[in-house]
C-alpha cells in the first residue's frame, strides 16, 4: 500500500472564507464545532476537514492514483474559488462561466464527502450488489456533470447577510432540502417539487437555488431514459441569478438548515456567545442525519429491526 495521504473533503480554499479575522495566526484559522463535543476548536483551515486517501484510486500492482483529487477536484472544482467569493462579496457580477464555478463546486461537493460515499455503499448493499474499492470515486466523477446540469436549471438567489449574525458552514456544506411549512426536510432529491439547495459562501454571503419546472422535466426525462441520455455531458445555460438581502431571522433559518445537514462538524468565523448559544440549541448533541428511505443511521445495516 502507498503512503497515506490526507485529502480535503471540504476544500481549504472554501473554508478560508470562514476564517476568524481576529485570530492572530500566520495561517487562516476557523472555529470547528463538533456534534458530540461542547467546546469548539480553532484550527488551521487546511486541517479542518480531511480524511486519509478518500479519493485515491487503488490498483492491483501499480502506485496509487491521486488524479481524482489533484486534477478532477482541484483543477475542475476548486481553482479560483477564493477569488470568486471575493468578487461576489464586492457585489460585482462574474462572467457566465464564473457562475459555473459555483455550479461545479456545488455538484462535486454534494458527491465528494464521506457521507455521500457511505450512502453509495448503503444503496449498493440494499440491492445486494458488490461495490469495488474505487467505485464511489468513479460514481462521483460520473454523476457530477449531471448534477451540475441540474443545478444550472434551477433559479439562483445570491443572498447577502445584512445582519451581525454570521452564516456558518459544515462538513457537508451543500444542503438539499425542502420547506414543509412548519418544518424543513433534509436530504430530498432533484425530483422533489419543493427542492431548495443551499450553500453558504462566506459569513456574509450564501447561495440558494430553487426548483423549477425545467429541472423537474429534465429529471423525469433522465429517469425515463435510465440516465443514459446526453444529461451526463455539460451544457450551456442562461442562468437566472437574483440578488437579495437577508436580515437576522433569515440568516438563523438558513444556519439551522446548514447545521442540521452536517455530519460531524460545523464551521464558523467566530466563537461569540450568541453563536455558541445557537450551536448549543441547534447542533451540539443533536443526532446526525439518517438515510431518508428507512430513517436508519447512515452506514448501519438495513432492516436492522
Amino acid at each position: 500500500m502507498g503512503r497515506l495521504k490526507h485529502m480535503h473533503t471540504v476544500p481549504a480554499g472554501y473554508l478560508r472564507a470562514f476564517r476568524d479575522p481576529s485570530a492572530d495566526r500566520e495561517e487562516p484559522h476557523v472555529w470547528r464545532y463538533e456534534r458530540q463535543c461542547d467546546t469548539p476548536q480553532l484550527l488551521v483551515v487546511g486541517d479542518a476537514s480531511v480524511k486519509k486517501n478518500i479519493y485515491t484510486l487503488w490498483t492491483e500492482t501499480g502506485p496509487p492514483d491521486l488524479s481524482v483529487e489533484t486534477k478532477l477536484l482541484k483543477q475542475g472544482a476548486e481553482d479560483g474559488f477564493p477569488e470568486l467569493i471575493t468578487l461576489l462579496e464586492s457585489r460585482k457580477q462574474p462572467s457566465g462561466w464564473g457562475w459555473r464555478r459555483l455550479s461545479r463546486f456545488m455538484a462535486f461537493q454534494l458527491l465528494r464527502t464521506p457521507r455521500s460515499f457511505q450512502l453509495i455503499r448503503d444503496a449498493c448493499a440494499s440491492e445486494a450488489g458488490e461495490l469495488g474499492r474505487n467505485d464511489p470515486q468513479l460514481i462521483m466523477a460520473t454523476l457530477a456533470p449531471k448534477f451540475e446540469n441540474y443545478i444550472c436549471q434551477m433559479d439562483w438567489l445570491l443572498l447577502s447577510n445584512r445582519s451581525d449574525f454570521a452564516f456558518v458552514t459544515s462538513d457537508n456544506p451543500v444542503t438539499m432540502w425542502a420547506n414543509r411549512g412548519t418544518c424543513f426536510e433534509g436530504g430530498v432529491g432533484f425530483c422533489d417539487p419543493d427542492l431548495l439547495v443551499l450553500l453558504p459562501l462566506s459569513p456574509k454571503l450564501c447561495l440558494a437555488t430553487v426548483q423549477t419546472p425545467a429541472l423537474l422535466a429534465s429529471v423525469m426525462k433522465d429517469f425515463a431514459s435510465g440516465g443514459e441520455d446526453e444529461g451526463s455531458f455539460l451544457k450551456e445555460y442562461d442562468l437566472s441569478v437574483v440578488c437579495a438581502d437577508l436580515m437576522v431571522e433569515g440568516v438563523v433559518r438558513h444556519n439551522k438548515v446548514t447545521v442540521a445537514n452536517a455530519d460531524r462538524y460545523a464551521y464558523a468565523c467566530c466563537n461569540e456567545d450568541r453563536l455558541k448559544a445557537f450551536m448549543t440549541d441547534c447542533f451540539i448533541h443533536r443526532p446526525a442525519p439518517v438515510r431518508r428511505d428507512d430513517r436508519l443511521p447512515i452506514g448501519s445495516p438495513r432492516n436492522a429491526g
